[in-house]
C-alpha cells in the first residue's frame, strides 16, 4: 500500500520539484494513505506555489476525492488550486461530516487568532478521553501548541496556516499525530531579522536555533519561547516532534535527536507532533 507520509513525503517532493515548474501537477491518485500531518502540508504548499504566481492542478479518482474532501482538504486548497475531477457525487454528503467528530480535527485554514482557541478545546478534549492525559497535562501541551500556532501571525504577514489532529490504531495502540504547517517565510528568513541572528547560514541551523530558549525574531524577552516550550513537554511525554523549514528538518524523538540537512525545499514552517495513549 502506498503512503504518503512523514517519512516519504521528502522522497515525494524532491521528485514533484514544485518551485521549479510554472504549472505544478500534484497526483494523488496513487496514494492509499495520506497522514493528516502530510495534508496541511500538501495545503500550505498549494497556497506558497498560488503566492508565487504558479498553476497548480491535484488529480485524484473518485475513492481519493471523498476522502480528502472528509478530511477538509479540498476545502482548503480549492481557491488556489485546479482540482481534477472538479466534482464527484456524494462530495456534499461528505463535506457535511466535517466538524461532527470532537476527536478530529479536519484540515482547517488558519487566517487569525481568533480560529485557534475552539480547535484547542478538541486537542484538549482527545489528550484526555482518547489517550488518557491527565486534565493539566493535556492543558500544557495545548499552550505550548498555542505558542507556536501564533507564530504564524506573529512572524509573517499576509499568510496563512494550517492545522488538523487524528487518532490512529497501531498494533491495538493509539496515537494522536497533530501537523500544523504555514507558507509563510521560514525559521531562517524570520530570526535574521534580529541582527543578533546574523550568524545563521543554512535553514538546519536555523531550526536548532529556534529551539532554544528565548530565540526570536524580537529583541523581547518575553518572545521566543514556542519551539522549546514544545520540545520540553513533548520529551516528558515520550513523544514525537518533527521540525522542518527550508531545506532543513530535525525530528526529537525522547532522548534522539535526527536531523537532515538540504532536503527537498519546502517554504514556511512545518510542525508534526506524535503523542502515544498513556499506560493504563
Amino acid at each position: 500500500m502506498l503512503k504518503l507520509t512523514t517519512t516519504t513525503f521528502d522522497k515525494f517532493i524532491e521528485e514533484l520539484d514544485p518551485y521549479g515548474k510554472a504549472v505544478v501537477e500534484i497526483d494523488l491518485r496513487p496514494f492509499e494513505f495520506i497522514s493528516s500531518a502530510i495534508l496541511v502540508q500538501l495545503a500550505a504548499l498549494c497556497h506558497s506555489l498560488h503566492g508565487f504566481g504558479k498553476q497548480i492542478t491535484v488529480k485524484l479518482n473518485k475513492k481519493k476525492y471523498l476522502y480528502l474532501m472528509r478530511a477538509g482538504f479540498i476545502p482548503s486548497i480549492k481557491t488556489v488550486a485546479k482540482i481534477e475531477p472538479a466534482e464527484v457525487e456524494m462530495a456534499g454528503y461528505y463535506q457535511a461530516l466535517q466538524g461532527l467528530n470532537r476527536f478530529l480535527i479536519e484540515v482547517k485554514k488558519l487566517e487569525s487568532l481568533e480560529d485557534l482557541p475552539r480547535l484547542f478545546d478538541r486537542i484538549i478534549n482527545t489528550l484526555c478521553d482518547k489517550l488518557s492525559f491527565p486534565q493539566n497535562e493535556a492543558f500544557d501541551t495545548v499552550n505550548a501548541i498555542s505558542e507556536v500556532c501564533q507564530n504564524i501571525f506573529e512572524h509573517n504577514q499576509g499568510v496563512c496556516g494550517f492545522i488538523a489532529m487524528q487518532v490512529y490504531k497501531a498494533e491495538e495502540k493509539s496515537f494522536l499525530e497533530i501537523g500544523i504547517s504555514d507558507c509563510g517565510s521560514g525559521l531562517r528568513t524570520t530570526l535574521k531579522r534580529n541582527i543578533k541572528n546574523k550568524g545563521i547560514k543554512t535553514d538546519l541551523e536555523a531550526i536548532n536555533f529556534a529551539t532554544k530558549a528565548l530565540t526570536s525574531e524580537f529583541d523581547d524577552p518575553t518572545r521566543g519561547t514556542g519551539l522549546y516550550h514544545l520540545l520540553r513537554i513533548m520529551k516528558i511525554h515520550s513523544g514525537v516532534v518533527q521540525i522542518q523549514s527550508g531545506s532543513g528538518k530535525v525530528r526529537h524523538r525522547i532522548n534522539k535527536v535526527y536531523e537532515w540537512n538540504l532536503c527537498p525545499i519546502q517554504r514556511g514552517v512545518h510542525v508534526v507532533l506524535e503523542f502515544d495513549a498513556k499506560a493504563a
